[in-house]
C-alpha cells in the first residue's frame, strides 16, 4: 500500500519525443539512461488505419489463407466452417465465477465487506482473490482475507481510495470436482433416528426457502438410528450405515432428491458401523471414522455418488471416533468434535481433500469438547456446527470456520434450545438444524444464515420428535 502512495508522480503516457532520452545508452557505462517519471508526458504514437492498410493489405492476407477450393477463403466459407454449433461445442460449460467488487474507502478504513458500490455482496474462497489499491495489486501481507466475507487492510486507506477485489472459483485437485460443485439444494431431507423406537425408516423433507413443516418423502431400506452419514451431489442423496437394536449395518441407500419415494440400495460400506458422518464435493461421498460395533475405527471410505457400488478405502482419520459434525466447501471435508464410546469427547477438527484419497490432517479446535453429533452445515466457504454434548452439559452453541483456512472455530450465535444429535442441512445460503435430544426428543427446525453471525430462529417442525437422524439437502426439481 505504501508503494501505491509513493507512485503519485507517474506519467500518463510515453510520447515519441521522450523515446530518444528514455531509451538512450549512457556514454560511459553503456547502460540505458533513466528519466524522472514526472517528465514523461504526452501521448504515444500509434498506427492509424491508412498505415495498417499499407502493412496488411488484401494480398498479404490472401497469401496466408488456406484455400477451401480456389481463390482463398470468403465469408460464406467461414460461416460454413465456424457456425453456431462449432462455437457451442467448444465453449466451456462451467464458469470461472470471476467477479469484481469495488469499494470507495473512507479515511482510515481497513475492513471491506458486505455490499460494494454496485450492491454486490462480497463472498469468496480464501486464496481465490486479488486485492487492488488504486489499481495497484497488493501483496499478501498488505491484507487479511480468510473468512470468505471480508477483506481487512493492514493499514488504513486514504479517503477516496479505490479498493477493488477480484475473485474466482478454485478448482479441487484430482477429479472434476470443484468449489463450484453443488452438493446442496433447497430441499432438505432427514431420515431414520430414535423416536424412542430404536430404529426408524421414515424420511422427512421440506423446502428450505419457505418456513413450513416437514412432509413425508418415503422410507429407508432399513430402520436405523445413529445413521451418521447423509450427503448429496445436489440431485442424488446417500445415507450410510447405522444401527438398530444393537445390530450394526453397512448399508448405503439413495434417493433422487426431487422425487419423493422409498430409498434404493446403492451398495455397502467397507465396515458395519454407526456414527460415520459424510462429506461431499458433488462427485464423491466420503464417510469418516465410525463405531463398528466391535471397536472404534478411524477408517474413511468413499463412493462416486452417481455410480452405485461398494465403498473403497480412502485413508484414515486422526482419531477413532463417532458422532461428530461434518462440513464441506466442495474441496475440503472437515470432521469436528465427536467421541469414542462414552468418553473421551473431542474438540479437535481434522480435514481431508475430498478428491484426493489420503489420511486426514489437523484443522484446529472447537471452543470446547463436543460429542453426540454437533450438527454441521456449510456453503462454499463457511461451515457451521450447532449443539452437541460436552460429556456433562448439552449446549446451544453455534460455531463456524472458514473451511479453506485451518484454524480454531469462532462463536456464531446460539440455537433456540440446547440440543444434541440434530441433523444438519444447507442450501448454500441458510443452514437448518433439525430435531435433537436433551432428555426428550424434539421436532423443531432451527435456521441461521450461514454468512451472517446471529442466533437461530424457528423455521418449522419435523413429522415427529426425533434424534440421531441423518440429514442432507438437494434440488427439488
Amino acid at each position: 500500500m505504501s508503494i501505491a502512495r509513493k507512485i503519485g508522480n507517474l506519467g500518463t503516457a510515453l510520447d515519441s519525443a521522450a523515446l530518444s532520452t528514455f531509451l538512450s545508452k549512457g556514454a560511459t557505462d553503456g547502460e540505458f539512461d533513466t528519466i524522472a517519471w514526472g517528465d514523461v508526458t504526452g501521448k504515444p504514437s500509434y498506427i492509424d488505419s491508412s498505415l495498417a492498410t499499407q502493412l496488411f493489405d488484401s494480398a498479404y492476407v490472401q497469401a496466408r489463407q488456406t484455400a477451401v477450393s480456389s481463390g482463398g477463403l470468403d465469408s460464406a466459407a467461414v460461416t460454413t466452417l465456424i457456425d453456431s454449433s462449432y462455437v457451442a461445442n467448444r465453449a466451456g460449460t462451467g464458469s470461472s465465477g470471476f467477479i469484481m467488487y469495488n469499494y470507495n474507502a473512507t479515511s482510515g478504513q481497513t475492513a471491506f465487506q458486505d455490499s460494494d458500490t454496485a450492491g454486490n455482496v462480497l463472498s469468496y474462497t480464501a486464496d481465490g482473490i486479488l486485492v487492488y489499491y488504486n489499481g495497484l495489486l497488493l501483496a499478501d501481507e498488505d491484507y487479511t482475507a480468510t473468512d470468505g466475507s471480508a477483506v481487512t487492510l493492514t493499514e488504513g486507506a486514504d479517503s477516496g481510495a479505490q479498493i477493488t477485489i477480484g475473485k474466482w472459483n478454485l478448482t479441487g485437485s484430482g477429479s472434476s470436482s470443484s468449489s463450484s460443485a453443488v452438493w446442496y439444494g433447497d430441499r432438505a431431507l432427514s431420515s431414520g433416528g430414535f423416536t424412542p423406537v430404536q430404529g426408524r425408516t421414515a424420511i422427512d423433507y421440506w423446502d428450505m426457502t419457505t418456513p413450513s413443516n416437514a412432509s413425508d418423502f418415503g422410507d429407508l431400506t432399513q430402520a436405523v438410528r445413529i445413521g451418521g452419514s447423509g450427503n448429496s451431489d445436489g440431485s442424488r442423496g446417500l445415507w450410510t450405515g447405522g444401527q438398530s437394536d444393537g445390530t450394526f449395518y453397512n448399508i448405503i441407500s439413495y434417493v433422487t432428491t426431487s422425487t419423493p419415494s422409498n430409498a434404493t440400495d446403492f451398495g455397502d460400506m467397507t465396515t458395519n458401523c454407526q456414527g460415520a458422518d459424510g462429506a461431499s464435493d458433488g462427485t464423491y461421498s466420503v464417510f469418516g471414522p465410525r463405531n463398528t460395533g466391535v471397536s472404534m475405527s478411524n477408517v474413511i471410505d468413499y463412493v462416486t455418488i452417481q455410480t452405485p457400488g461398494n465403498a473403497t478405502d480412502f485413508g484414515d482419520a486422526i482419531n477413532s471416533k463417532q458422532a461428530y459434525g461434518t462440513v464441506s466447501d466442495g474441496t475440503y471435508g472437515v470432521y469436528a468434535g465427536g467421541q469414542q464410546n462414552d468418553t473421551p469427547f473431542y474438540s479437535s477438527m481434522d480435514y481431508i481433500t475430498i478428491a484426493s484419497p489420503g489420511n486426514a490432517s489437523d484443522f484446529g479446535d472447537l471452543s470446547a469438547v463436543r460429542g453426540y453429533h454437533p450438527a454441521g452445515a456449510s456453503d462454499a466457504t463457511r461451515g457451521v456446527f450447532g449443539g452437541g454434548y460436552t460429556g456433562s452439559t448439552t449446549v446451544n452453541i453455534i460455531e463456524y470456520i472458514t473451511i479453506a483456512s485451518p484454524s480454531n472455530a469462532t462463536d456464531f450465535g446460539d440455537m433456540t434450545a440446547a440440543l444434541f444429535f440434530r441433523s444438519g442441512h444447507s442450501n448454500g445460503t441458510v443452514a437448518h438444524f433439525a430435531g435433537g435430544d436433551n432428555s426428550s426428543r424434539v421436532n423443531n427446525i432451527d435456521q441461521v444464515t450461514i454468512q451472517t453471525t446471529s442466533n437461530a430462529t424457528d423455521f418449522g417442525d419435523l413429522l415427529a420428535g426425533v434424534s440421531q437422524q441423518a440429514g442432507l439437502s438437494g434440488s427439488p426439481s
